[in-house]
């Protein structure tokens, strides 16, 4: 089942993914994101401020630990066949 949106403001965006989700990123690294386009969805402006969606930065962030999963795979067989 695909998760609702769940925006909120940058500043606020990281300490609600601590807790609620154990998930640490930086401030700034989202702000990163945003001022370099890394991840378009993921960012909106309103008011002169800007929003994080935190839905796609779990899935970002699952992906790329699956991703993580894979190579770690591939090395323990390599490893396992010398």
């Amino acid at each position: 089942m695909e998760r609702k949106s769940e925006w909120v403001w940058i500043k606020k965006a990281p300490k609600i993914l601590a807790e609620k989700y154990g998930v640490y990123v930086k401030e700034n690294t989202l702000r990163q994101w945003h001022f370099y386009k890394r991840f378009p969805g993921m960012f909106s402006k309103l008011g002169g401020k800007v929003y994080v969606d935190l839905q796609v930065v779990l899935k970002m962030l699952e992906a790329g630990r699956e991703k993580e999963d894979k190579i770690r795979s591939k090395i323990q067989k390599a490893v396992n066949l010398i």
